[in-house]
């Protein structure tokens, strides 16, 4: 009797230890490692993150933040401004059918009598305004002139009444009482001496309408 319970408590050992030995492990299945640890897939595990520390960085990283936009990365060039508008004439300026001249002034009456006489030529885009106190029917002369001249007449109202083009300037051998007078037909309150031809090259014409800017604005009239 003591023989056959012997025999059967040794066959339950064998049984039990066969079982630890050939008992399979699923593959999604985990386990307690000696130090903790819990393990399963480890293949599948490692693979994923693997790719994640590898490839491309997931969005919202550091890593995928968009490049700047050329507007929002260059700057103006240094210097860089827009092109400057030409200037306008500063100082006295007669605005003459929408051209300005600038002007030198006389309005006294010794600066009239001497008016252009011995002057230089005029430079481009320039004359000489005369002012009277009254309009009337002025004659002018080119006596001692050193070059040829436009008068332009003008009356109290602005507006071109009369122009003589190309007046000559007196001759070495020529009298002052062989010299010409010029005048309107009309009564005139201003009259503007500009280079001869200016009149014509800038479509001046009888009735063309006067301002006076610059320094002029607001004296004289116009």
């Amino acid at each position: 009797m003591l023989k056959l319970t012997i025999a059967l408590l040794l066959g339950l050992i064998v049984a039990c230890a066969g079982g630890d030995e050939t008992g399979p492990l699923s593959p999604g299945a985990t386990t307690t490692t000696s130090d903790g640890r819990v393990s399963g897939n480890l293949q599948q595990t490692a693979g994923s993150e693997a790719t994640r520390e590898s490839g491309t960085p997931r969005a919202g990283t550091a890593g995928q933040t968009p490049p700047a936009s050329l507007h929002d990365t260059l700057t103006p060039e240094a210097g860089r401004t827009p092109a400057a508008e030409s200037e306008a004439p500063t100082g006295p300026v007669v605005t003459l059918g929408g051209v300005p001249f600038l002007v030198e002034l006389a309005v006294t009456s010794r600066q009239r009598i001497q008016g252009l006489s011995g002057h230089p030529p005029l430079a481009p885009g320039a004359g000489m305004l005369f002012v009277f106190e009254q309009a009337g029917r002025y004659s002018f002369w080119m006596r001692e002139m050193l070059f040829s001249l436009d008068m332009v007449w003008i009356d109290a109202e602005c507006n071109v009444v009369h122009i003589t083009r190309d007046a000559p300037p007196q001759r070495p051998d020529q009298d002052l009482d062989d010299l010409p007078r010029y005048g309107p037909p009309v009564p005139a309150l201003y009259v503007l001496e500009i280079n001869a031809g200016a009149a014509e090259s800038n479509a001046v014409t009888v009735g063309s309408t006067v301002r006076f800017d610059g320094t002029l604005a607001g004296s004289y009239g116009c």
